[in-house]
């Protein structure tokens, strides 16, 4: 596949290629993970790391997107926190509400 620019980037595109069924290390799940749009727009060099939150308990999936958007490998993490601030819940909110 020939590589996108940040700038030629449809939405619609992005969206149904951007999605990944990985087999998560930690808890064994197949999970779809999703890139947004602004995200991908944001990348200023590749690789690129997504980091995936799921599970019960909360694990992370690490995943290494390359310039052609394919992932490149990914691993899991148990290891985590988060800064208990209220605009860091916010935003927390406004990931959770994606199209993803």
């Amino acid at each position: 596949m020939a590589s996108k620019s940040k700038e030629n980037l449809d939405v619609e595109s992005i969206k149904k290629y951007q999605k990944y069924d990985i087999k998560c290390p930690i808890c064994k799940k197949q999970v779809k993970v999703g890139v947004e749009l602004g995200d991908i727009k944001a990348v200023e060099h590749f690789p690129f790391t997504h980091i995936f939150l799921h599970g019960d308990p909360i694990h992370a999936l690490v995943v290494y997107i390359d310039k052609q958007f394919n992932v490149r490998g990914f691993e899991g993490c148990n290891s985590m926190s988060l800064q208990k601030e209220s605009s860091v819940f916010q935003q927390i909110l406004r990931k959770w509400s994606n199209p993803f």
